[in-house]
């Protein structure tokens, strides 16, 4: 898996998720929510991640979570 494909399962996932509920999510509510989603998603288990493939979620999900939330 390379980057954009780990991005990719990362916003699908999170599409999942109504807006509403992800518009009072704070930083903390999205790693739990990452959290849970990589033990239900083999998708989001990036194996060969350089580093953490966390550091990479909260600005992949930018435009999908907060007031501006689409």
């Amino acid at each position: 898996m390379n980057k954009s494909e780990f991005e990719q399962a990362v916003r699908t996932e999170l599409m999942r998720v109504p807006i509403a509920e992800r518009r009072t999510w704070d930083n903390n509510k999205l790693f739990f929510w990452f959290m849970k989603a990589k033990t239900d998603n083999p998708r989001l288990a990036w194996d060969r991640c350089p580093g953490d493939p966390w550091q990479w979620v909260p600005g992949i999900c930018k435009h999908l979570i907060g007031p501006n939330a689409f």
